[in-house]
């Protein structure tokens, strides 16, 4: 099973700081995916999220009260996640926490080490279509369709999604029509003009 905290369509409910460490509490949209037999299912989640960093310099102030967030990040030394997150998770070294609020405010948290982890009980929300399916859901199974980890639906993409192998041999083609292609017709042009 794999679960990952979606930032888009969670809720941002507390921020407190005590010395060197920042908490986030989120009202967290999970993705949850369970395998099957063949098929990889996806269902969403309500649950509570916390999300702790150590050594932590808060950049912006909190809003007040609970408000929606509408995307998010994490930077680490190992690279970034963009609006999703494995969870749990973990990472050392230089971090930075980035959230959006639907009014557009920017929350940022920069530290040395970050936790993120779901807290009590989920809530059933739907089920997901497989074309949400997260990026470690389809390395676990390389034979599924998805190959990319999207998490906003409201930014996901509707355009058919090909694998790559595909995308290769198709540019394979034009390249090779190209090699071949010009040379014949610079001689073909050539003997039509000597005619």
């Amino acid at each position: 099973m794999i679960r990952a905290l979606e930032f888009h369509d969670s809720r941002l409910m507390t921020i407190s700081e005590a010395i060197g460490r920042t908490e986030i509490v989120l009202r967290g949209y999970v993705h949850q995916w369970e395998r099957h037999r063949d098929v990889w299912k996806g269902t969403g989640w309500i649950q509570q999220v916390r999300i702790r960093v150590l050594d932590s310099i808060p950049q912006t102030a909190e809003p007040e009260g609970p408000v929606g967030l509408s995307d998010g990040a994490i930077d680490t030394s190992d690279g970034r996640l963009n609006n999703g997150v494995e969870l749990p998770f973990e990472a050392s070294g230089p971090c930075t926490i980035s959230i959006q609020t639907t009014q557009g405010d920017i929350i940022t948290v920069t530290g040395r080490e970050v936790f993120v982890i779901a807290e009590g009980e989920p809530t059933f929300v739907e089920a997901l279509p497989e074309d949400m399916r997260s990026k470690e859901a389809v390395e676990a199974d390389p034979r599924g369709k998805s190959s990319s980890w999207r998490c906003a639906r409201a930014g996901r993409s509707t355009a058919r999604r090909y694998p790559i192998w595909l995308i290769n041999y198709v540019f394979a083609l034009y390249v090779l029509a190209a090699i071949i292609g010009l040379p014949v017709y610079y001689w073909w042009k050539d003997r039509s003009r000597r005619k």
